[in-house]
């Protein structure tokens, strides 16, 4: 009978407040903080472009993201909505080389394609990085100003630094690779370790159309069966008196609900109680004549 009770509540309130399953203003995700669109929960994916797993999880466990459906994995440091969304997030195989001081950390390359549910409507950029040439160790190349070189790898040499890249230093780094890599502070040292750096901060850009949609239409970023961007359930604009309107009919609705789920709760007990009454006394009046007449029942 309770379970009864409450699958009558349940079914009350929501016929009575009427609402659908919308996406919130924003998402609280544990230690990083509440989250807002472009972001979004793992759990609530239709409601952004940039999913953080984990948000619901007890503290101790990592937040994490993945820029690509069989990609590696990324721990979520830090997210900032100030004026535009930013995301701090640790590639850990690449912290552990830099920690270990292995010169395989060197061999990384970021180049931050956008994921590709992020079609051509939001992109990813680096915000602090720098260019470094890994290079044969047999190769000389003409030393130039603010040009660094740090050859204690065994098989690779690798210049960096603010230097200008004159057609003959294009010309001498033209067989090296050329990598991409986050760092935590200027490029003027002789150690590459002290400044390369394994937390990846990037800002996420979203193209007009979609921030048309989203913050002025209220609609979603999507794409059509052509792979062409739309604006999905649009939402149409309200005025403060009407949405104050809708506000206090949205809670006339759910005190309405609330209030016919108790008056049911009530009358169900009621007919429970009255029920269990009557078959009191019935067995009472059976009994009673038993031993009126001197019967005796086995």
């Amino acid at each position: 009978m309770y379970k009864f009770v409450v699958l009558v509540f349940i079914l009350v309130v929501a016929a009575a407040t009427g609402e659908r399953r919308e996406c919130p203003a924003s998402f609280n995700c544990g230690y990083v903080g509440n989250i807002s669109f472009p972001l979004t929960t793992a759990e609530r994916q239709e409601c952004g472009l940039l999913a953080i797993n984990n948000c619901y999880k007890p503290a101790q466990e990592d937040r994490w993201v993945q820029l690509s459906d069989e990609g590696k994995t990324f721990i979520v440091i830090r997210v900032s909505q100030q004026n535009f969304t930013s995301i701090q997030f640790r590639d850990t195989d690449l912290y552990q080389l830099l920690q270990s001081r292995n010169c395989n950390a060197f061999r990384y390359n970021y180049t931050l394609s956008p994921p590709p549910h992020f079609h051509h409507f939001a992109s990813l950029h680096m915000e602090y990085n720098t260019t470094l040439h890994t290079c044969n160790p047999t190769l000389r190349v003409p030393p130039t100003k603010n040009m660094f070189r740090y050859a204690n790898c065994t098989d690779i040499h690798i210049y960096y630094g603010l230097f200008n890249h004159t057609p003959q230093i294009q010309k001498s780094l033209a067989s090296c690779t050329k990598v991409v890599l986050p760092i935590k502070d200027v490029p003027d040292g002789n150690d590459p370790f002290t400044f390369v750096n394994a937390d990846i901060i990037a800002k996420v850009i979203l193209s007009q159309e979609c921030t048309d949609c989203h913050y002025k239409q209220r609609g979603q970023c999507q794409v059509d069966s052509k792979s062409k961007f739309c604006c999905a359930n649009v939402r149409p604009q309200e005025n403060t008196s009407t949405s104050s309107r809708s506000w206090v009919a949205m809670n006339m609705r759910l005190a309405l609900g609330l209030a016919l789920s108790i008056v049911a709760a009530l009358l169900l007990l009621s007919v429970c109680c009255l029920r269990r009454k009557l078959f009191t006394l019935t067995i009472c009046c059976f009994w009673n004549k038993a031993l009126s007449t001197g019967e005796i029942i086995i």
